[in-house]
Formats: C-alpha cells, structure tokens, sequence
C-alpha cells in the first residue's frame, strides 16, 4: 500500500514510514526508525498466515494447518537488539491431528529470544531459541 520510502536526518538515523504486504504469506506491515549504530525502534505485525508457510522448511513433513496473526516490536541497542511479541493461531494442527488454538509470547535479548504458551487445551511451550552471529550450521 503506498509508496514505500526511507528518509536519513543527516546520516544519523533512518525512519522506515510503516508499509503493507499481501501475498501467499498473508498480510505483514512494518516500520519504525533507529539511529545508526544506536536505538532500534521498528514494530511488525501479521495476520492470515497460513501455518505451513511460517514453519520451518524442516517441518514441511509436519502437514502444519492453521492461520497464525500476531505483533512484535524490536527495540534497544542495535548490537543487543530486545524483542517482544506475541503470535495467536486459530485452527492449528499438525500430523492431520487438530489443536484449536494457540497463543505464544516472544521475549528475546541479543542473540536468544524465550518463546512461551499454550498450542491447543494441552500442549504447553516453553523454549528458547539462539540465533545470531555465532549460529552455524553443519
């Protein structure tokens, strides 16, 4: 939606206006600004999601259905970046099996986020997830 923009005060900082994107992945608008090498303030948001697109490619055998929606914003310093959100999902399943609902919050600082909540009436979540600089894979 509309013409999408980054603006530079003197090289100091950018701002990203907030933008809209639709397509086989459901509908995701970001934005926000931060100062170069300084304060990181951007905020994003989904919805209609389908379930099987948002998992990992490991996870294509999982038959994953559902839509997920959810928001997120991303603050702090850019090199210890804070993160804080949360995703809902409406008729999740997975293995053919129906969950219902779902609903996880999202707290994360630098290089890990905790991820915490509910999949369904009886499967509880509570994890942690590294990522980062120092990730590699074999």
């Amino acid at each position: 939606e509309g013409e999408f923009r980054m603006h530079s005060e003197a090289g100091a900082s950018i701002t990203v206006p907030d933008f809209t994107l639709r397509g086989g992945a459901g509908v995701w608008t970001l934005g926000g600004r931060q100062q170069l090498g300084g304060e990181l303030a951007y905020h994003v948001s989904a919805r209609e999601v389908p379930a099987a697109v948002a998992a990992a490619p490991e996870l294509a055998d999982w038959e994953m259905r559902g839509t997920l929606s959810g928001s997120a914003t991303i603050a702090g310093e850019q090199s210890r970046p804070e993160i804080h959100g949360e995703v809902v999902g409406e008729g999740v399943g997975a293995f053919g099996l129906p969950l219902g609902s779902a609903k996880v919050e999202l707290a994360g600082l630098g290089e890990q986020m905790q991820v915490s909540g509910k999949l369904g009436d009886d499967i509880s979540v509570d994890g942690q997830v590294h990522y980062g600089r120092s990730w590699t894979r074999n």
